[in-house]
């Protein structure tokens, strides 16, 4: 059957790429806020699958570890900055798109975390997760797009919870910035898409320690950095075409899991 032959076809022509996402090789991505285990994860899995990366974070300490960790994996490079600045957010996309001769990608893995309820809530609290996990994603798409030829792809890191209509946990000022950067995710994806450029985001429960080695179970609270990486390179690759304004949630089932 045709559509049968098609998925031999596939499965045939991923053997030969080693297993590799062939629509992301060659290609030129930029990681920003990529000093924490998902970040790597990421950076990892596009530099295997044949890509060039450009990583980004605030310390250039750290960055220059990170590189000497990923360069064994492919071609790698790093600008230091701030995401939250925009003049510094600009400053990394250019550099960046120097470096590698153009953007066609940016997973924005950035924010903040910081536990709190209705009753310990202020208005700082409020203003920390904001900045940290919606202004500062945002800011950084609006400098890396500009900079991103058409056909480019921006993925953004939520949270799970913030997408449930159900009691969650009592961490309101973190999920509420999570749940507006959810709305955001559909709202720049219209934006973008005169300029032929996709935004989705992934949405885990908890990231698991970057050491853990076994792939995240379902049903589990904690996934895999690895296999949220898979989700990633999905996202920015040609196989995903028609998936635009979407989050995911990519918390192995958990929210299912805890109603139990």
């Amino acid at each position: 059957m045709p559509m049968r032959n098609s998925l031999i076809f596939i499965f045939c022509l991923r053997i030969i790429m080693g297993g590799e996402m062939a629509s992301i090789r060659g290609k030129c991505f930029i990681v920003v806020g990529a000093g924490g285990g998902l970040g790597y994860a990421i950076s990892k899995r596009l530099l295997e699958s044949g890509a060039k990366v450009v990583i980004s974070s605030r310390t250039r300490e750290n960055l220059e570890k990170l590189k000497g960790r990923l360069s064994k994996f492919g071609v790698v490079d790093y600008v230091a900055g701030d995401a939250t600045k925009r003049d510094d957010a600009e400053r990394v996309a250019s550099e960046a798109k120097k470096i590698m001769g153009r953007i066609d990608g940016a997973v924005i893995q950035v924010g903040d975390f910081l536990g709190d309820n209705f009753e310990s809530f202020t208005a700082d609290n409020a203003y920390k997760m904001v900045s940290a996990n919606l202004v500062a994603p945002l800011t950084a798409v609006q400098a890396v797009s500009k900079a991103m030829d058409r056909g480019g792809a921006v993925v953004f890191v939520s949270n799970s919870e913030a997408a449930q209509t159900k009691k969650t946990s009592t961490n309101l000022s973190y999920l509420v910035s999570k749940a507006a950067l959810n709305k955001a995710v559909e709202m720049v994806a219209a934006e973008l898409l005169p300029r032929g450029i996709r935004a989705n985001g992934i949405a885990p429960n908890s990231i698991a320690d970057p050491e853990k080695s076994e792939r995240s179970e379902m049903g589990s609270q904690e996934q895999r950095p690895e296999d949220l990486a898979g989700i990633a390179e999905w996202l920015l690759g040609e196989e995903s075409v028609l998936v635009d304004g979407v989050v995911i949630q990519a918390d192995s089932g958990y929210r299912f899991a805890r109603r139990r």
